[in-house]
């Protein structure tokens, strides 16, 4: 949390959110996430250790990079039950709540979480976060290296169907227990 402030907020605003989720509407948590096509965003690929660096091989040590390197964007949305009186939370992206975007939402009729509502800094409570975590580490497990953007597309998209939609579902289910607890006992109580 940037200040105490922001913490306060966000601590009423986990309440907002959970007394609007008890009147009985489905959760859907949408986010988009950025992949690289060499991989090197994720954590553990990002570094090495040695004993002793003077050993190490150059192409270990020093790896370049592009700097505008060919990347993907994945949107991907999670919901627990249908697409019946659904909520929509979202981050704070200024794009999620453009004109365009909240006019096409209300001829649908799907609530949205108003930006004021929306709890500021809290990734804990979104439970699609831990799951691009997930499907990053599955995308390039075992030092995966796409070679086009076609071939990149294809193995997210099947690696995404590897997950367990049970577990997905109960991931989505377990939002309002969040809420109620950052809201409750503190935004660090969940995890």
């Amino acid at each position: 949390m940037n200040s105490k402030d922001q913490e306060n907020r966000a601590r009423k605003n986990c309440g907002k959110m959970y007394r609007k989720l008890l009147s009985g509407c489905d959760v859907i948590l949408d986010d988009e996430k950025y992949f690289k096509l060499s991989g090197n965003n994720v954590g553990g690929n990002a570094s090495f250790y040695s004993i002793n660096p003077v050993t190490s091989l150059p192409n270990i040590k020093f790896q370049k990079r592009k700097k505008f390197e060919p990347k993907l964007m994945i949107w991907m949305a999670m919901f627990s039950k249908g697409f019946y009186d659904v909520y929509i939370h979202r981050d704070l992206a200024s794009a999620h709540y453009s004109n365009l975007v909240k006019e096409r939402l209300h001829e649908k009729n799907v609530p949205l979480v108003a930006r004021q509502d929306n709890p500021p800094n809290v990734p804990q409570a979104r439970s699609i976060e831990t799951v691009w975590a997930l499907l990053e580490r599955k995308v390039y497990e075992n030092n995966w290296e796409a070679e086009n953007l076609d071939a990149f597309a294809r193995r997210i998209k099947q690696k995404a169907k590897e997950f367990d939609q049970n577990m997905l579902q109960a991931m989505v289910e377990g939002v309002r227990k969040k809420l109620r607890a950052m809201w409750r006992d503190g935004l660090y109580s969940v995890f």
